[in-house]
Parts: structure tokens; C-alpha cells; sequence
């Protein structure tokens, strides 16, 4: 009877964790273990796709507090409350994968909020590539995650998060939205975007670019590229190619932590602080820049 007693209670906690492990959350203290993600490369033509293995996925990137059940309502009233939109604050949305879910992504909008000159929103779904983002966003592999600072906020022991979930759930990233990377643009008119994508898929990056300058030809792109040693000059060529076509600003993650520290799964801890601050500083004269603008003239609403 004991026996009996607390296998259901087991049941009923693995029930309830099930339940509540994903939806919109805003809050920023409570942590939980980081993901890995690994994936089997096919070969197919000049292009190198990877075909993700969501069973050994571990679940998420420090979460927050978890809400189940969201429904039109709550959303409503989130977006009222923490939505970024066009204001008298530069901008900057930041998109990637499952490196940019965790510490990596933790960290590097840390950093850039740190510079106190823009609002930053940064998205990131697991598995993603580039095509992931120029179709409607879904979280169709392992997970995503939607952080988002305001200028002068003052960030207590990590980024807020307004969207997360830890699990494949197939529904809509972004619902704001309505999942599409344009509206997301439309929206904000970021002055910068930062994409940190390469490492699963080498297609569609040009696609990407066309769908970002297509709502707002003035955003400033740069191009994080990627850590995985794993035919490391094939993915360096797809995206050398759009930085050369769109004068696109290109951090290569080999170059500012060097090759030899590459990993083929993710970098944790103090690793990925190492990766993320590398790749900030090289990139910090683009970002600072604004900061001058700022300084010589008056935005006009």
C-alpha cells in the first residue's frame, strides 16, 4: 500500500512539472540546468544541413518562473506591460539558436545592455537556422526563449524573459506577433540587428537578410559565426558570402577565442562568458557608435 502510495505521488509531480514547463514568464531569478543540443550532419550538394536529435536535448537554459495555460488575455496584458516598441531609444534585436538560449546568449545581452544606450530584445529557438526565422517562428525542435531589457533597466541576476518554453510544443514563438520575424522588425526598427546562427543549418541566410532589410533597410547587421568545429569552412563560406553581398559586419567566434578552443556541442559557464565577451568587445565600436548619434542630434519620433 506504501508502494502504491508513492508511485502516485511521483506520478502526480511528474504531472505537474509536465504542465507548467512552459509559457510566457517575466521573471527573472530562479535557474535551471543549461541545454545541449546534438546533431548529425548530412552532406547534401555545397550545402551542409543538420539533422537535430531532440532526444538528448536536456531541458532548457535557466528558466523562470514557468505559466501554463496562457491565454489571449494574459498575453494582452504582458505585451502592454513589457513589449518593446519604437521609442527615443536606439534598439537592438538579436536572434539565434539554442547557444544564444543559454549562457552565451545570457551573457552577450548583459554586455550590451551594459552600454545603457539601447532596448534589446533577443530571440532564440532551439535547432533553429536561418531558415527557421523566415517562415512563421514555431518552436518545432527543443525549445526557445524571448529575453528583453529596456535602457536604464536595471537587471537583477539575469535577463527578464517574456516568452520561454523548454520543450518542443510546436506552438507560435512570438505571439505578439503572430510569429513573424517582419513584425518583430516592423515593430521595433532596430537600428541593429545581431544574428548568432550557422551552427545547424548553412541555407537561406540571404533570405533571412532580405526579410530584415525588407522592413527596416537602415538596420545595421552583424554576423556572429559559428563555434562548432565540425566542417567549420563550410558554414564560414555561407556566411561569408551574405557579408560580403550585403556589407554585413562579421564576428567569427574562431578568430576571437581561437579555433582551437571550438567545441562541437555548447560552451557553459565560465566558457561561455569567455565566448560572449570576446565576441562583445569586437563588436563594441559598431554599438558604441549610436551612443555618438545620440549625443549629436535628437531622434524624431
Amino acid at each position: 500500500m506504501k508502494k502504491n502510495n508513492l508511485f502516485n505521488l511521483i506520478l502526480l509531480i511528474s504531472f505537474a512539472y509536465f504542465i507548467s514547463s512552459c509559457g510566457n514568464t517575466n521573471s527573472s531569478n530562479n535557474d535551471k540546468s543549461e541545454q545541449d543540443i546534438v546533431g548529425n550532419e548530412i552532406e547534401l550538394g555545397e550545402e551542409m544541413v543538420e539533422e537535430i536529435d531532440t532526444v538528448d536535448y536536456k531541458a532548457s537554459v535557466d528558466m523562470g518562473t514557468e505559466v501554463s495555460n496562457i491565454n489571449d488575455e494574459t498575453v494582452s496584458q504582458l505585451r502592454k506591460k513589457i513589449t518593446i516598441t519604437k521609442s527615443s531609444s536606439p534598439s537592438v534585436l538579436i536572434l539565434g539558436d539554442s547557444h544564444l538560449m543559454g549562457q552565451f546568449g545570457e551573457n552577450l545581452h548583459k554586455n550590451i545592455h551594459s552600454l545603457n544606450i539601447f532596448d534589446i530584445m533577443s530571440i532564440s529557438i532551439g535547432g533553429a537556422g536561418s531558415a527557421t526565422y523566415i517562415y512563421p517562428l514555431k518552436n518545432s525542435c527543443c525549445g526557445y526563449s524571448i529575453r528583453e531589457s529596456l535602457k536604464d533597466e536595471e537587471i537583477i541576476d539575469r535577463v527578464r524573459r517574456v516568452e520561454q518554453c523548454n520543450y518542443k510544443s510546436d506552438e507560435i514563438v512570438g505571439k505578439e506577433y503572430d510569429g513573424r520575424l517582419s513584425n518583430f522588425v516592423k515593430e521595433i526598427m532596430p537600428e541593429v540587428v545581431v544574428i548568432a546562427l550557422g551552427n545547424n543549418f548553412n541555407n537561406s541566410h540571404q533570405n533571412l537578410i532580405d526579410i530584415i532589410h525588407g522592413e527596416n533597410p537602415n538596420s545595421e547587421i552583424i554576423w556572429i559565426g559559428p563555434m562548432k568545429r565540425e566542417n567549420l569552412d563550410k558554414r564560414i563560406r555561407a556566411i561569408d558570402r551574405v557579408v560580403k553581398d550585403n556589407s554585413l559586419f562579421f564576428v567569427r567566434s574562431d578568430d576571437v577565442i581561437g579555433s582551437d578552443t571550438l567545441t562541437t556541442a555548447h560552451f557553459f559557464g565560465s566558457e561561455a562568458k569567455r565566448w560572449a565577451d570576446a565576441v562583445f568587445e569586437r563588436m563594441r565600436p559598431v554599438l558604441e557608435s549610436y551612443e555618438n548619434e545620440l549625443q549629436g542630434s535628437t531622434i524624431q519620433l
